[in-house]
């Protein structure tokens, strides 16, 4: 069953204690989200791009593990599937397949930057490299 809450698409009932949510945000909704969660440690950003593109420039605290290494889904799996992660790579590309492979291997709660960090520096905010 779908349901609903707060412009977001959730899959099961909506009185689930393990609600799953998928939802794409804005660089400034994940600003917000950030912000919101500075100190939660249950909340991670994960930047899927390649580590050149990361040390470039990438959105501060942000863990890098790119899409296209074979070990993906290894890596994805050694990381605790029912935290919160805000996903992103260039432009939205890449992160809606690492979160196609998340979703396999068990994440529930995603939120993807879904114009990339494209939009998060075009928008003025800071990236750190």
């Amino acid at each position: 069953m779908l349901g609903v809450l707060s412009g977001c698409v959730v899959e099961g009932p909506l009185n689930s204690s393990d609600i799953q949510l998928l939802q794409d945000v804005t660089s400034h909704e994940a600003f917000k989200l950030i912000q919101e969660n500075q100190g939660n440690i249950s909340f991670i950003i994960l930047d899927v791009r390649t580590a050149s593109e990361f040390a470039d420039g990438h959105i501060a605290g942000a863990l890098n593990i790119d899409v296209n290494l074979a070990s993906f889904r290894n890596e994805m799996e050694k990381l605790d599937n029912s935290d919160t992660y805000l996903v992103y790579c260039r432009t939205g590309n890449r992160s809606r397949n690492a979160i196609a492979i998340m979703r396999e291997v068990g994440f529930t709660r995603i939120y993807h930057l879904k114009n990339g960090i494209v939009e998060w520096t075009s928008s003025g905010l800071e990236v750190v490299t």
